[in-house]
């Protein structure tokens, strides 16, 4: 089973704490390394102990660069 679970919110709020306790909880369930901690930025990832969205090796890696759009009405 794979869940994508997004957590934001303003500094000081207690995500970090909130994805500790979750993959703590999933970890204890389904075995180490069964959760991948993304973040947008370095330190950000540097907090939770996970990697950048960019960087994943869990098959996220987003990719960087100008977006291109197509009109979707006929």
């Amino acid at each position: 089973m794979k869940e994508l679970v997004i957590i934001s919110g303003k500094g000081g709020t207690g995500k970090s704490t909130t994805i500790h306790t979750i993959r703590h909880t999933i970890e204890q369930k389904y075995g180490v390394g069964s959760v991948v901690l993304l973040a947008t930025t370095g330190r950000a990832a540097s907090v939770i102990g996970g990697s950048t969205v960019h960087s994943s090796k869990g098959g996220l890696a987003l990719p960087v660069g100008r977006r291109q759009w197509s009109n979707l009405s006929n």
